[in-house]
C-alpha cells in the first residue's frame, strides 16, 4: 500500500507514494467496477459458494505506472449493512447513548470482517 501523507494546504487531498515506481501522486479519485469471477462450476463447484454475485471492487491506480491498489470489495449484503450503519450514526447524533454506540461499533466490526472475507474469497477465486 502506498505511503500516505496529509497535504498541509488541504485536508481533502492526500499525497501518496507508489510502492512500485515510487512516484508521488495526489489521491483524489477512486474507481468502482463490478467483479466478474472466473469460475467453472463443473471443475470447481466450491469456487463461488457463499459469494454474492453483485460484487463491487473499489480501487485507485498510480497515474505514473498504472499499478492498481484495492481499497475494498462490497456485495449487496455489505452495502446494506453500511446503509444501516449510516442510519444508526445519523440517529445517534441526535441522542447518543452508550448502548447505541456499542451497537454501531459491533455493526462496524461485522462490516469490516465481511469485507475481509469477501476480499479473500474474490482474490482467491478470480
Amino acid at each position: 500500500m502506498p505511503v500516505l501523507n496529509k497535504d498541509s494546504q488541504s485536508q481533502k487531498s492526500i499525497l501518496v507514494s507508489c510502492d512500485h515506481c515510487h512516484s508521488p501522486f495526489e489521491l483524489s479519485n477512486y474507481k468502482k467496477e463490478s467483479v466478474i469471477l472466473n469460475q467453472n462450476p463443473v471443475s470447481n463447484p466450491q469456487s463461488v459458494e457463499g459469494i454474492n454475485k453483485d460484487i463491487e471492487h473499489t480501487y485507485f491506480n498510480c497515474p505514473s505506472c498504472g499499478h492498481a491498489y484495492t481499497c475494498y470489495y462490497t456485495d449487496e449484503h455489505i452495502r446494506a449493512m453500511q446503509a444501516n450503519l449510516r442510519k444508526m450514526q445519523r440517529k445517534q447524533s441526535h441522542r447518543p447513548t452508550a448502548a447505541k454506540a456499542r451497537q454501531a461499533n459491533e455493526l462496524h466490526q461485522s462490516i469490516k470482517q465481511a469485507m475481509q472475507l469477501l476480499r479473500i474469497q474474490v482474490e482467491t477465486t478470480s
